[in-house]
């Protein structure tokens, strides 16, 4: 159980997430949860580091060289926005890039960058709650904080489908989980006429900061909640200015180091945002449906949240409000966040705000007991809905994914590109599952474009590709041309009415990669990706390229003629 020791009845709070004693990053005492946590987060990252790439990879096998593709060109010195079109901020590329160094370009690069970066956001969110006092809580925030990040699946879906599509939005939801957990405890802790450091604010700034320039949705929700909370938080004028300079503090602090490094590109940036904002509104669903386990745990957190100051004297109307407002917020954001993401079901905002709820005694230090149930009960339903359902997934798929790799080492199906591919391995799809995006279908069509641009081309010339995700100059360790998006998601990073000019789009390339879907019936979004490229940039491609060869897979093209005046739409 989380700790839940009662309030002092009128002095300053010294529990569960709402004191503030020794500051952000400091306690007092090491308990024995400390311990556990140090231990249980060594666990998960040295299980990241061994399995490196979790495989075989399944449904989302392409996936991977969106990470891999956007970290190799960070590391040769591109920079996003300003050499090539990106839809997201710089964050999870430098992380990945991190990653990449660390492992020698090796595709297990990605597992180090998230033992790395998952046991830093996890140390982030377990101080942030341990100097509040609750040691239980920070543990359990700190352990699910590594878990989110670490486990090698995109979130909803099968925990043993292997795979790395949309690994932002697990650093996203972490982030967003250490603004929820240090806007709970200004919440709380605030009464008026008490004096509150600005460290937790500052936090809290550079963490909407690194939302911001991970995915900027994450930053427009995120915003909002923290202002609801601290407008609310009946602190008194003084401690509200103090909080509003802390976070803009620490947002423009961290916003001013990523400016350098975009080099202060500022309209790129913000043209792409607005291109894929324009883009988006087009596959937006602003109505989707939620699973019943996540239906559940909003309903449980209202309960607890309305159960938590149930009965007690007007003067913790105050409170109550408060807590059924942080329910109401997370609940809000966590559907926010869904519709915006390519994701399917879970909720992991659910899981802290579990945490949060589950630590917070009552003002007056009485147990909260329902009707026919033990005083422990309630708290132990909130986290066993809320969290163990998440914890005991990502734990299944990390557990799973090391015991897959002895296996690994005696595959067949592998890439013909003994620079990188060695690491990676395929997941084999059968029947209505086979795509040309996954398994034994996408190893042939990589396979054939390798051999293709090693007949035509030189191991200096870099490859810009009409597919979603781009392989080649990885996997063949060829200098990155300029140009060309991040990735190339049709209504959802471009579209027909907003997209980059076919001068900034084909950039420096000196050969273009056209990839052909043919399996009736399949691969309807890669073929529609296919389809807008060719409506949007090919009348350019035509005019300034010429067909090299065209094989099963590919059509291969080689510039010309340069771009000048009066060729861009």
């Amino acid at each position: 159980m989380l700790e839940t020791p009662p309030l002092s009845a009128g002095g300053d709070d010294r529990s569960g997430l709402a004191a503030d004693r020794g500051g952000v990053f400091g306690f007092s005492q090491l308990r024995r949860s400390d311990v556990v946590f140090v231990v249980a987060l060594a666990a998960v990252c040295g299980l990241s580091v061994f399995i490196g790439v979790a495989g075989p990879l399944g449904s989302f096998t392409h996936d991977i060289f969106f990470l891999l593709d956007n970290a190799y060109r960070v590391v040769l010195g591109q920079v996003p926005g300003g050499d090539f079109s990106s839809a997201w901020g710089p964050i999870m590329y430098l992380i990945d890039a991190t990653g990449l160094m660390l492992s020698g370009l090796r595709p297990a690069g990605l597992g180090y960058a998230n033992a790395l970066f998952g046991a830093l956001l996890a140390i982030w969110a377990f101080l942030i709650v341990r100097s509040r006092g609750s040691s239980v809580s920070a543990c359990a925030v700190g352990i699910y904080t590594v878990l989110l990040i670490a486990a090698p699946f995109p979130i909803g879906n099968n925990p043993v489908d292997f795979g790395y599509a949309m690994l932002y939005n697990r650093y996203g939801y972490a982030l967003f989980g250490i603004v929820m957990m240090e806007c709970a405890a200004h919440a709380l802790a605030a009464r008026a006429g008490v004096r509150h450091g600005t460290g937790g604010a500052i936090s809290t700034g550079i963490a909407v900061g690194l939302l911001a320039f991970l995915k900027i949705s994450y930053a427009m929700v995120a915003i909002p909640f923290v202002a609801v909370l601290a407008i609310c938080a009946g602190a008194g004028a003084g401690d509200l200015r103090r909080r509003f300079l802390g976070l803009c503090g620490g947002f423009i602090t961290l916003t001013v180091i990523v400016m350098c490094y975009l080099r202060f590109d500022v309209i790129d940036m913000l043209r792409d945002l607005a291109t894929a904002a324009t883009a988006r509104r087009v596959s937006l669903e602003p109505l989707r449906p939620v699973g019943i386990l996540d239906l559940v745990q909003g309903v449980i957190i209202f309960i607890f949240a309305g159960s938590l100051f149930s009965g007690e004297p007007a003067v913790d109307r105050a409170s109550r409000f408060r807590w059924i407002l942080f329910a109401l917020l997370t609940v809000g954001a966590g559907y926010l966040l869904f519709i915006s993401n390519q994701q399917v079901e879970t909720f992991p905002l659910n899981g802290y705000a579990a945490i949060v709820l589950a630590a917070t005694p009552l003002a007056t230090g009485k147990a909260m007991k329902w009707p026919g149930f033990s005083s422990n009960f309630p708290r132990m339903l909130l986290v066993g809905l809320c969290v163990l359902p998440f914890c005991i997934r990502n734990v299944m798929s990390l557990a799973s994914a090391a015991l897959e790799w002895p296996k690994l080492q005696r595959v067949d199906v592998s890439l013909a590109s003994p620079e990188r591919g060695a690491d990676l391995v395929f997941g084999t799809a059968r029947g209505s599952m086979k795509t040309g995006i996954m398994g034994v279908e996408y190893v042939e069509a990589l396979n054939d474009g390798l051999a293709l641009l090693r007949r035509h081309s030189g191991p200096r010339d870099g490859v810009l590709t009409f597919d979603e995700f781009n392989p080649f100059n990885y996997l063949l360790d060829r200098p990155s041309p300029r140009g060309g998006f991040a990735a190339t998601a049709y209504n959802y990073v471009f579209c027909d009415a907003a997209h980059p000019t076919a001068e900034r789009f084909y950039g420096n390339a000196s050969y273009v990669m056209v990839r052909k879907y043919t399996r009736e019936g399949q691969d309807s979004v890669e073929k529609g990706n296919i389809l807008g490229l060719m409506r949007i940039y090919g009348s350019a491609l035509r005019s300034h390229f010429t067909v090299v060869e065209e094989t099963d897979h590919w059509v291969l093209w080689h510039r010309v003629e340069a771009f000048g005046e009066g060729t861009t739409r």
